[in-house]
């Protein structure tokens, strides 16, 4: 009997001591270029600790976010309160973290909303014939001709400014993002040889698209979910900067952008801080999604 030649001991930190493994290669070089990839890692810090501010402020926060004290009102920041206070006495920092729940509230449902919307109308379009194709997609196309911001407004306008109104309206205008880049990828799988194989011994659409259409489509949809929280976020601060998302007395980072405005020249803080939050949380999710995008690029 023929003796196997051991690994090469440059090889054996990766393949084991006696043993090839490609498995093992695989995931030392997904660990190596996570590690260099300054965007992904930038993205995910930045991320972590918005998360982190918005889940503590849901038991802790240095005060009451909604609590008045008149005779604190417009103090700059200190060590007592490192953002400041607005008008009403109130402390900034603690209205920035319960800001945060909104956001993440808001990029959450949304994305949902879009996402679902998106595979519904991707996979019938992608998996139906050229009549019923060209229908659907020239309705996402007079759906995403519209100005996304300018088309929320619209919703939110007729059905009431509502946080729970600008989240659907924000998840209905990023569906055809969704819906065309599931109908692309899924023609494009269709006629491969594996789907024809499964469809030819009688598997059912419902388990076809679970087992082979969603796992290869899966990094694609990371990217697009990633970027559609930072469009959310902004979409929202919009929103609520007009009068039409978030109401008094819960506050959103847009929202408190809206009620500094008169106050600037007394306390830019009020301005500047909820600023810095959404402007970080957006690069945040926007190097995430170029981390992901790299990942999922085959040459990368």
């Amino acid at each position: 009997m023929k003796k196997k030649k051991p690994c090469p001991e440059k090889f054996k930190h990766c393949y084991g001591k006696n043993k090839w493994s490609f498995s093992s290669l695989t995931l030392q070089r997904s660990r190596f270029r996570t590690r260099h990839h300054a965007s992904f890692i930038g993205g995910l810090i930045i991320i972590f600790l918005v998360i982190f501010l918005s889940i503590l402020s849901f038991w802790y926060t240095p005060y009451d976010a909604y609590k008045m004290n008149i005779r604190s009102r417009f103090l700059p920041p200190s060590v007592s309160h490192p953002f400041g206070t607005d008008e009403y006495g109130r402390d900034l920092l603690s209205r920035c973290m319960v800001g945060g729940q909104i956001a993440l509230q808001v990029g959450i449902i949304s994305t949902v909303i879009a996402l679902f919307g998106g595979l519904v109308v991707g996979f019938i379009s992608g998996m139906s014939n050229r009549f019923v194709d060209e229908i659907m997609m020239r309705l996402m196309d007079g759906l995403f001709a519209f100005p996304a911001i300018v088309f929320a407004i619209a919703i939110v306008s007729v059905f009431g400014a509502d946080i729970v109104n600008a989240m659907i309206a924000i998840g209905i205008v990023r569906i055809p993002i969704f819906a065309r880049q599931i109908r692309n990828e899924t023609i494009s799988l269709k006629h491969r040889f594996f789907v024809i194989a499964s469809k030819s011994i009688g598997t059912r659409l419902p388990a076809m698209i679970w087992k082979h259409f969603l796992p290869h489509i899966g990094a694609s949809l990371t990217v697009l979910v990633t970027t559609n929280f930072a469009f959310a976020i902004l979409s929202e601060a919009g929103l609520s900067y007009i009068g039409l998302g978030t109401q008094p007395p819960f506050p959103s980072w847009g929202r408190l952008l809206m009620e500094s405005q008169n106050y600037m020249d007394r306390a830019p803080w009020l301005a500047v801080f909820p600023g810095i939050m959404m402007a970080l949380t957006v690069l945040g999710f926007t190097l995430l999604g170029n981390g992901l995008r790299d990942f999922s690029d085959p040459r990368y």
